[in-house]
């Protein structure tokens, strides 16, 4: 039986950036209203059918997002790369643990807002159908990096051979994290908000560390943290 690849995705910038990727095969494309069809690139034109509003919940299956009426059933192709691109990269993102779609997508749009080319997932955790997933990350699927892993404690010490230092991120670290710390090489990894990174990944870490904030705020969602983060990296 031929696994169907094919899915949906909502939202006004999610399926703009969907369109622009080469590498994806758009089917459908669905609008709320025909004013919408001006910022449709005309090669796409023929795809498109303007529905009426009571058909939306067919698409959103009830998830609660903003959709902004625009919808399209699209394939990607050539998603997979190459393990050796990973080594190239000067910063990577790991997340360990964290299953929720919505911060998945969260962070890979922070990710790429702040100049990080790749994301390493686990592919049991990792939804890249999800319409959730798709469009909290607002179209930035499809311009950043996936690298997916059944076994993040292998590709931890590939990534050390390859002269990556790991910086894991524990609430309960004694280390703040701070720029001066950081080689020419990193990863950071974050955790789940409710279990935070397994213990068999913080002990394969070179550093546990934590995010300096209010002492009376026990955690920052995940979403923030990477954010947090990733502002210390790029301005400090």
């Amino acid at each position: 039986m031929i696994k169907n690849s094919k899915f949906w995705i909502a939202g006004k910038h999610t399926v703009l950036e969907a369109l622009k990727n080469k590498n994806n095969i758009i089917y459908k494309i669905l609008l709320q209203n025909e004013t919408k069809m001006k910022f449709i690139d005309k090669s796409f034109l023929k795809l498109v059918k303007i529905i009426k509003k009571n058909e939306i919940n067919k698409f959103l299956k009830n998830s609660d997002i903003s959709h902004q009426g625009f919808f399209a059933e699209i394939e990607r192709k050539n998603t997979e790369i190459a393990k050796s691109e990973i080594f190239v990269e000067k910063n990577i993102l790991l997340l360990d643990g964290i299953n929720d779609q919505r911060n998945i997508g969260s962070i890979i749009r922070t990710a790429y807002a702040f100049n990080i080319n790749l994301l390493i997932v686990n592919k049991h955790e990792f939804d890249e159908k999800s319409i959730l997933l798709n469009k909290t990350a607002s179209g930035m699927l499809d311009r950043i990096k996936i690298y997916k892993v059944s076994n993040v404690i292998n590709i931890i010490k590939e990534l050390k051979k390859n002269n990556f230092w790991i910086y894991c991120f524990d609430s309960d670290a004694n280390n703040v994290f701070q720029k001066s710390i950081l080689s020419k090489k990193n990863v950071f990894i974050f955790g789940s908000e409710n279990k935070g990174v397994r213990k068999i990944v913080r002990e394969a870490s070179d550093y546990n560390i934590k995010i300096k904030i209010n002492k009376n705020l026990d955690s920052l969602n995940v979403s923030s943290a990477v954010a947090s983060v990733l502002t210390i990296l790029n301005y400090n």
